[in-house]
């Protein structure tokens, strides 16, 4: 199973239930705790991507369905009832202020281990979501690996700040290897691979590099 963002959540709630056909899982870009690490609330404090986030949601949830899934006119009515029924989600995210039953539902820091299945962690420096791999290293009992380079919150083998990596062979082996029994050489990768960021003095003008 492999997700980026919100499938990269999945993933690990997923793996977290255990089911016995899951063997191993490539999370990107996720979280490990949806109260804390996410984008709701640190330290605490309120993040104004409650209402940013809540927006695009009901922007996307406000589109129409497909009237060749629906079914001849059938959407026209599916999609009214969907505008008049949708959420708006930030009044639900500030009524959850505390860590409570709500955000503890899906953090799989609640109990690392309940995870079972091989997780491989991926993520950027340039993402909000960079803690997840040191989290998911330090603390959980099945096998795991960690990647995190210079990248927003996209795959890295397209995504910038650069250098990308090839990332589908890292995929590839990593399937191979927890799917299939392959030996790829997973086992002695480094257990946290960083990529260390260059420091850029104070100029005026700075060069294309």
């Amino acid at each position: 199973m492999m997700g980026i963002s919100w499938g990269g959540f999945n993933c690990l709630q997923v793996a977290a239930k255990q089911p016995p056909a899951l063997k191993a899982v490539i999370s990107l870009c996720s979280t490990v705790d949806r109260y804390a690490d996410d984008i709701h609330y640190k330290g605490g404090c309120l993040l104004i991507e409650n209402f940013g986030w809540a927006s695009t949601m009901l922007s996307y949830s406000s589109r129409p369905p497909d009237p060749l899934i629906a079914g001849g006119n059938r959407w026209r009515d599916l999609w009214l009832s969907r505008l008049e029924n949708q959420p708006f989600l930030a009044p639900l995210w500030l009524s959850h202020q505390h860590r409570d039953a709500y955000w503890k539902r899906g953090s799989i820091c609640e109990d690392f281990s309940a995870v079972h299945a091989a997780v491989l962690s991926v993520g950027g420096w340039h993402d909000g979501y960079r803690n997840t791999i040191s989290h998911l290293v330090t603390n959980i009992e099945a096998p795991v690996k960690g990647i995190v380079g210079p990248w927003i919150h996209k795959y890295p083998h397209y995504a910038g700040p650069r250098p990308a990596i090839g990332f589908l062979q890292e995929a590839l082996r990593w399937w191979d290897r927890w799917l299939k029994g392959a030996e790829t050489g997973v086992d002695t990768d480094p257990a946290y691979r960083a990529y260390v960021m260059d420091s850029v003095r104070p100029a005026r003008w700075h060069p294309e590099r």
